[in-house]
Order: C-alpha cells, then sequence, then structure tokens
C-alpha cells in the first residue's frame, strides 16, 4: 500500500502471494523483502517487479547505507546489492535468526533471535557481538550518535556513543588563558581533564554539549610550560 500523506492509502499489486516482511528505499528505488527470500523492487512504490536474492531462507529485514541495500533473515543469512537487482550471499558468521538491520555512523547493524547482534563496515564482513541477553531482539534503529534495539519481554539495549569526542584547536587568549573548543555529541556530559606529561591526569572541569560543540577556558594554563587534554564520556 502506498501514501502521499501517511492517511490515505491505496493497494498496489506486488505481484506475489509471498509475505513481505521488510522494505526500504535507496538509490532510486524501493526494495521489499520477504517469505522464501522473495526480493522486490519498484522505483515508484506502484509497479513492482520480482527479483533473485539467491536466498530461499525468509529476508525479515532490510536497510540501505554506504551505497548498498542490506537484507538480513533465516539461519542468520545476509545479502547484498549495490541496486536491489543483483545480490550477493554474504556470510553473518551466526546461524540465528537476523530480524532487523540498520545502518548509521558508517556501520551495518543487524539484530535477531536469541540474543544476536552482528555489525559490518561494508555489509560484506560481519562481526558477532554479545548483547548481554538471551531475549530476542527484533528491531533496531540508529539516531544521535547510538544504535538501539527492541525485542521480546519489553527489552531494550542502547549501545555506547559512536561519536568521538574531538579537541581543538586551543587558541591562547591575550591573558594567555588556553580556549579549547570541544566537539562531540549533543547532550553528553564530559570530564575535562589535563596532564603535562601524558600519564597523570587532573581532572579540570565537567561540560555538557547543548548542541555538538562547546569550549571551556582553562586560565591556569598560565602557570605550566606545556598542557594536555582530553574529554572523557562516563
Amino acid at each position: 500500500m502506498t501514501s502521499l500523506d501517511g492517511i490515505n492509502w491505496t493497494s498496489r499489486p506486488s505481484g506475489t502471494s509471498n509475505w513481505l516482511s521488510g522494505i526500504t528505499h535507496g538509490n532510486n528505488n524501493f526494495v521489499a523483502v520477504g517469505e522464501h527470500g522473495v526480493t522486490m523492487t519498484s522505483f515508484d512504490a506502484i509497479t513492482w517487479i520480482n527479483r533473485t536474492a539467491g536466498t530461499t531462507n525468509w529476508l525479515s529485514g532490510i536497510t540501505y547505507g554506504n551505497n548498498t541495500f542490506v537484507a538480513v533473515g533465516g539461519q542468520g543469512t545476509i545479502v547484498t546489492s549495490p541496486d536491489g537487482i543483483t545480490w550477493t550471499v554474504r556470510t553473518s558468521g551466526t546461524a540465528n535468526w537476523l530480524s532487523g538491520i540498520t545502518y548509521g555512523n558508517n556501520t551495518f547493524v543487524a539484530v535477531g533471535w536469541p540474543g544476536i547482534i552482528v555489525d559490518s563496515p561494508d555489509g560484506i564482513t560481519w562481526t558477532v557481538r554479545n548483547p548481554g541477553t538471551g531475549d530476542g531482539l527484533h528491531g533496531i534503529a540508529y539516531g544521535n550518535g547510538t544504535f538501539v534495539t527492541v525485542g521480546e519481554y519489553g527489552t531494550i539495549l542502547q549501545s555506547g556513543s559512536l561519536v568521538q569526542a574531538t579537541l581543538g584547536p586551543i587558541l591562547l587568549s591575550p591573558s594567555g588563558a588556553a580556549q579549547v573548543p570541544l566537539v562531540g555529541l549533543a547532550g553528553q556530559a564530559y570530564s575535562i581533564e589535563a596532564s603535562t606529561d601524558l600519564t597523570n591526569w587532573l581532572a579540570l572541569t565537567n561540560l555538557t554539549l547543548t548542541n555538538a560543540s562547546g569550549q571551556f577556558v582553562d586560565v591556569s594554563v598560565t602557570n605550566v610550560p606545556q598542557r594536555f587534554y582530553r574529554a572523557v564520556a562516563p
């Protein structure tokens, strides 16, 4: 079904009676996947073409990123395509059912059950992660610098921040104080620490970014010959 406003919907013929369980858009194409490895493409969501994904396993989720479609499904199935038409089967490293996938921060992350997470920078090479739960994970999204997955029994898991804090360039005021810009995750609290030898660190202040950037001023830098800074997220 398609809609221009999310309110009024029109039924469209798909050309298949198989269950369709996932859909995404990229490279000027809608791509839907489902039961028995069915894969459908459409440039306008009205006329659909049946494609061959190279698997008969159920494909339950699909996403688009880094110029690549990636679909996941039963028995750890992962298939990739640059256009939604030509597909390649990949090795996921797991036989668990993969039910959801997303793309963010230059990384594909897929989840499934029982309790499985796999990730990849390119959709080709995958690493199995331990989510710390045996509960099935069914959906995943990326936003505000973090991945969030949901699943059985009200399970919600959040990854650590993938936005790396960056300090500098440092500017010296006429009084000699150091003005240090910080770029990081909006809403994140950072502990600002300083060192003269990169071994012993002293906590200077705490800084919470209201947006993606901020700065702090170190007036005590005039009392030391050199000083290094780092930002630490709890």
